[in-house]
């Protein structure tokens, strides 16, 4: 008989570990013990003691493995579960629920393909769980990919089948069919909405899906009901940020602007805004003797589209300064000569004289601007002629395409979760390549001139975009050329705040700013707006384009 007490140590020690829930101790303690015993079970093979030793082991190694996973699981601690579940597959643990913990495990560390494996190897090996469908239905939906959601529908039309109670599958079904480019029906999205919240009437997700709905379907008389009894259910700063949007979007800019300053106040992804040690105005107060600072806030093209206010605080105030970004100073300091501009890099808020500051974006509540109000939509920006004429002579003199139609071009803006749903592959503007005596010219920044030749002779984009200092660089190309293409980003709005002439492309959801789609973007009246049938449908979109240059330029 083989004494394998001494070595036995490695086996209590990685136990006492595992009850500390120390798992890399626990593991390296065990598998030591474990080599070490198969080793000696090898040289002694008639040993039963040892065998016996081995088999109990393993169990007891698996056992507190598993016992940790979950552990570690429900403390959230998913790296450290994840460890355990991989050393439990490796040992070729039987207990199918494993599956079901990794699963999840890639749930909560984002990573969907691998959730979505693992999923499906539980569902082939797990035969008594009554809530799969439930399960298999949320692991394809959060693959976020488009050709899963067919799967995850079936799988939550099977669950409901058997609990058809569960309002929250009636949910992701209508998400599904709301958010979905392949399967988007907004009846159906409709449809499975209702019968969650005839399920759930006070559940607040149901509640702001079928809001979204209705709004989209504009049919806002309902959806402002159903704010009503958000609002009884207690609404979040989110909510009323929300809700802001969505009576911009209905044209109810009293409502809008007023609930507006929720950005600042959001608790996922709050609009950032310095603080300033003088006082904020509040739009009421008499600022008559005193300098007002009207401060920059959200991106390049909220800035240009909310600029055309500045000069009317003049109204109200003795001076006004303002602080915009410095890529936008030369282009508003040439725009708007009257106003003293600072850029924020280099400017200090301290340093600066003024009485009292207000948010760019607070201006529209201040002046109770409604839709019929908008100021300068036939443009406000301006250009110096010489830099127009500069720009020219250095960067635009090739004979190549001397007597062709110049059109710019701008696909997508800065990546941001903002830019969601806005950009436009590349790829859709190949069919504008091709038409004859036209010659496109990308304005896009954050594209180098690889970018375009990566694509070879199916396009051809001459990229200013290296050409760019600054925006008024950008205006004066802008300026050059005969039209202007773009989706919902900074350049559109420069586009139209310069008057030149423009076609806007919309995806079929589209910010809520553009209130007026699909007849005009209300903001521009140079603007001639393309809004996709459907999301992402950006190939009509692209021939309704090409139809339109056809007639207005005979090509």
């Amino acid at each position: 008989m083989v004494d394998f007490l001494v070595q036995k140590i490695d086996r209590s020690i990685g136990e006492e570990c595992f009850r500390q829930k120390r798992v890399a101790a626990g593991i390296k303690y065990f598998e030591q013990y474990l080599s070490e015993i198969k080793k000696m079970s090898g040289e002694n093979p008639d040993d039963a003691l040892l065998k016996n030793e081995l088999t109990d082991a393993e169990n007891i190694y698996n056992y507190w493995l598993f016992e940790n996973a979950k552990i570690a699981f429900n403390e959230k601690h998913w790296i450290k579960s994840l460890t355990c579940c991989k050393k439990l597959l490796e040992r070729g643990f039987q207990e199918t629920s494993i599956y079901k913990y990794t699963s999840l495990i890639y749930r909560h560390i984002n990573q969907p393909g691998m959730r979505l494996k693992f999923a499906i190897k539980y569902f082939e090996t797990e035969k008594d769980d009554k809530d799969i469908n439930r399960f298999m239905g949320d692991a394809y939906f959060d693959s976020e990919d488009d050709s899963n959601m067919s799967r995850a529908i079936d799988f939550y039309k099977r669950h409901l089948e058997k609990f058809p109670q569960d309002f929250q599958a009636y949910n992701k079904i209508g998400h599904i069919y709301a958010s979905s480019a392949s399967l988007q029906n907004t009846q159906m999205q409709l449809e499975y909405f209702n019968k969650a919240y005839e399920l759930a009437p006070a559940e607040k997700t149901v509640i702001k899906n079928l809001i979204l709905t209705y709004s989209r379907m504009n049919q806002p008389d309902k959806a402002y009901e159903l704010y009503e009894r958000l609002k009884k259910t207690g609404m979040s700063n989110d909510d009323y940020f929300d809700f802001a949007a969505f009576c911009i979007k209905h044209r109810d800019f009293k409502n809008g602007f007023k609930y507006y300053s929720y950005r600042f106040k959001k608790e996922t992804n709050p609009t950032f805004y310095p603080e300033i040690k003088k006082k904020k105005w509040n739009g009421k107060e008499d600022i008559k003797s005193k300098t007002l600072l009207v401060h920059a806030e959200q991106g390049f093209g909220d800035v240009i589209m909310f600029s055309r206010f500045i000069p009317e605080m003049k109204k109200y105030a003795k001076k006004v300064i303002s602080v915009v970004q410095d890529e936008l100073l030369p282009l508003m300091q040439t725009g708007y000569p009257d106003i003293e501009f600072f850029g924020i890099k280099n400017s200090n808020l301290d340093e600066l004289n003024f009485d009292c500051h207000i948010p760019l974006l607070d201006l529209p509540s201040v002046l109770k601007l409604e839709p019929e109000t908008i100021p300068c939509k036939a443009g406000y920006l301006t250009v110096k002629s010489s830099d127009v004429s500069a720009y020219k002579k250095a960067f635009l003199s090739d004979d190549s395409y001397k007597g062709k139609l110049k059109i710019a071009i701008s696909f997508e803006g800065y990546k941001s979760p903002k830019g969601q749903n806005r950009d436009v592959d590349i790829k859709y503007f190949v069919p504008l390549s091709n038409l004859k005596a036209v010659q496109l010219f990308g304005f896009n920044k954050q594209r180098d001139d690889y970018f375009y030749k990566k694509f070879g002779d199916n396009i051809s984009v001459i990229n200013l975009a290296g050409t760019f200092q600054n925006f008024a660089d950008t205006a004066s190309a802008l300026m050059n050329m005969d039209l202007v293409i773009s989706s919902d980003n900074v350049v559109l709005n420069l586009a139209g705040a310069l008057g030149l002439k423009t076609f806007g492309l919309f995806n079929e959801q589209n910010e809520y700013r553009w209130f007026d789609l699909p007849d005009s973007t209300g903001w521009y009246n140079s603007i001639k707006p393309f809004v996709a049938k459907k999301m992402d449908g950006w190939d009509d979109v692209i021939c309704r384009v090409i139809r339109e240059i056809e007639q207005q330029f005979g090509i």
